[in-house]
């Protein structure tokens, strides 16, 4: 079995931790890459950690923490079922199959987008990609909101107003007008964004919507990712006030 690890430093500019927030500060990301494959299984894993110059940076080992933890989660729930066993059911079905696919094997992946890293808020989606010996593989999406400023992960409610039927049900109406539906694939109701729902990530300007396979439609439809401008969603007043502010400080 092989297994490599690498490590790559990435510098992105952005505000530090630092009570006076100078715009020219910069927080360096460490990019942690991992691989393990072998004839019946293949992983490769992609995260971020923050390396800072500044030691009242709290948030570098909440938001790494976090990183980690994820990762090493998302590695053992692949692995659950035995890597013997894997070994095993791949070597069955190599047998059975007269026309078996060129590298057929347990797959597994995640990497990450990054859509934010501007006035101490960091917005990333993770993809996560699934293949278990079947017709197809699947994907979803995990999505991280933070505010270093505050030190902590924000949920999707600290973002926006779910907070009655009515809200609901107008989100759901705003994401179908921007969603790209050809042939009307997919269907958004409210139900797809009640408390079940979490993939919401922002830019300065947009606020992100990721359906993952099944999400709002059948797997021949795909995943869905729906970009609505901010100022759209601040008019029907489902954006929250408060985010904003840590958004957007000097407006």
């Amino acid at each position: 079995m092989k297994k490599i690890i690498v490590l790559a430093t990435l510098a992105i500019t952005l505000f530090s931790c630092h009570p006076n927030r100078q715009r020219d500060a910069q927080i360096s990301f460490k990019l942690k890459d991992i691989h393990q494959e072998d004839y019946y299984y293949k992983v490769h894993i992609a995260y971020p950690l923050v390396e800072s110059y500044w030691s009242n940076c709290r948030f570098e080992d909440t938001f790494n923490r976090e990183m980690t933890s994820f990762a090493d989660s998302t590695l053992a729930e692949f692995q659950g079922k035995e890597l013997a066993e894997k070994k095993q059911v791949v070597d069955q079905a190599l047998k059975e199959s007269p026309n078996p696919r060129p590298g057929y094997r347990y797959e597994m992946s995640l990497t990450h987008q990054w859509f934010n890293i501007y006035n101490g808020m960091l917005s990333l989606r993770f993809k996560k990609y699934e293949y278990a010996l079947g017709a197809h593989g699947n994907t979803w999406f995990i999505c991280y909101n933070f505010s270093a400023a505050d030190n902590r992960f924000l949920t999707i409610d600290d973002i926006i107003d779910r907070s009655t039927p009515e809200k609901l049900q107008e989100l759901a109406e705003i994401i179908s007008q921007y969603l790209d539906n050809p042939e009307d694939c997919f269907a958004v109701t409210a139900d797809d964004l009640d408390n079940d729902f979490q993939n919401v990530n922002f830019t300065n300007d947009d606020i992100i919507f990721s359906f993952a396979n099944y999400q709002i439609g059948p797997y021949a439809c795909g995943t869905a990712v729906v970009h609505i401008p901010i100022e759209v969603l601040k008019k029907k007043n489902l954006i929250q006030p408060e985010f904003l502010k840590m958004l957007q400080p000097d407006e």
